[in-house]
């Protein structure tokens, strides 16, 4: 097939064990993968972007989009397939007692959840907010590897370190993960001995993954070390400082970030940039300096998937961070006066006109599907939108 006759075409998220929609080629030209191929690892991902790979297909086979009515996935809808194929098969590995490939099997999902954040940063923040109706215990753990997984990156570290700490992030709760979801729905305070069991978790877990055949010093380690904090305030062992390895500050500060935003029974979930706010505000104390700075970086104050409400009174849906944490780009789909805009409209939150005026409750409205917030479907033509647009 003659290079000169292929059309490029969006490159779709590149994700470990999903196969491929279109021939992948390199920059000049030639062949790296075909349609149905399916991508091994981390490691290959980093290859083919250095490659300057992106998706070709023949030109006279590209879809009409006005006569197809089969569209690929946005990003957002391909991070949403992807992370409801995982919540049964991680809730599966946190159940079983069999060891075997136990610790293949989850670096495999972690590989995955690493790549689509990679690729798809935006999309997969998103997944946090909308997908929220999975049992506490698969979701929270999902939702801290996707945040460990940017933060991890933004250090420069290699895949095996990536893959390690989302490793982490899905396991460091397996010793007591049967016990969120009661937690999640209990109204009264912690008892005693349930504030004994959180205590215990780290250790336990420990044993529990090493029974199920995890040896890695690393992930054993920052299972153990999760909860402790840098002044020393932590638990099991009150370790402080740089006694704490940053696999476990990296993970701990996703942990609890994640946590803060969702809700339980006895309290609703906090607004993301109320959580990012207290967390900032321990810097130096509970949380590194550093670390709360790569928070906000990654996150953003206003991640995607959030809602807001802008100055001219419309509710929007964030869906890109920007270089300015304060001014991500969102679309609006509820109007000033609470109708709901037939199709979501684009928005700049740095002018004036839109600025933000506050977060909102996730749930406050209902939304719109993925594609027409990140999909192809949600360009400037189908509606109204900002007369000046990025600079």
């Amino acid at each position: 097939m003659a290079t000169e006759r292929l059309t490029e075409v969006p490159l779709e998220p590149l994700v470990p064990g999903v196969a491929l929609t279109y021939d992948l080629y390199a920059a000049d030209g030639r062949l790296l993968l075909r349609a149905g191929a399916e991508i091994q690892s981390l490691e290959q991902i980093g290859r083919l972007v250095e490659l300057g790979a992106r998706s070709m297909m023949p030109a006279d086979a590209v879809p009409d989009p006005a006569q197809s009515p089969k569209r690929a996935l946005s990003p957002t809808a391909t991070a949403i397939a992807v992370r409801r194929q995982l919540e049964p098969q991680l809730a599966e590995l946190l159940r079983t007692d069999a060891p075997e490939r136990f610790g293949a099997r989850i670096a495999a999902l972690a590989e995955r959840i690493a790549a689509l954040a990679f690729e798809a940063p935006d999309a997969t923040l998103a997944t946090l907010f909308l997908c929220r109706d999975a049992p506490l215990g698969v979701r929270q753990p999902l939702d801290a590897a996707i945040v460990s997984s940017l933060l991890v990156r933004e250090l420069d570290r290699d895949a095996a370190d990536v893959r390690r700490l989302v490793c982490v992030a899905l396991t460091a709760n397996i010793a007591f993960w049967p016990l969120q979801e009661a937690f999640y729905h209990q109204s009264t305070p912690l008892d005693d001995a349930q504030r004994a069991r959180i205590r215990a978790h780290p250790a336990a877990g420990v044993r529990r993954l090493q029974a199920l055949g995890v040896d890695d010093a690393g992930w054993l380690r920052a299972v153990f070390e999760h909860h402790e904090l840098p002044d020393g305030t932590g638990y099991p062992r009150g370790l402080a400082g740089d006694a704490i390895g940053e696999a476990a500050i990296v993970y701990g500060l996703a942990d609890r970030y994640c946590a803060m935003i969702t809700e339980r029974a006895y309290r609703p979930g906090a607004l993301p940039s109320l959580a990012l706010k207290q967390l900032f505000e321990q810097q130096g104390r509970t949380v590194p300096q550093q670390y709360a700075q790569l928070l906000v970086r990654q996150v953003g104050i206003y991640p995607p998937g959030s809602l807001v409400e802008l100055e001219n009174r419309e509710v929007a849906v964030v869906v890109q961070r920007t270089r300015n944490a304060h001014q991500p780009i969102v679309r609006a789909v509820v109007g000033p006066w609470g109708a709901p805009h037939e199709t979501p409209i684009k928005r700049f939150t740095r002018l004036d006109r839109y600025r933000i005026a506050r977060a909102l409750p996730t749930g406050q409205v209902a939304l719109p599907s993925p594609e027409l917030l990140w999909g192809e479907d949600a360009t400037d033509a189908a509606g109204p939108t900002d007369a000046d647009g990025p600079d």
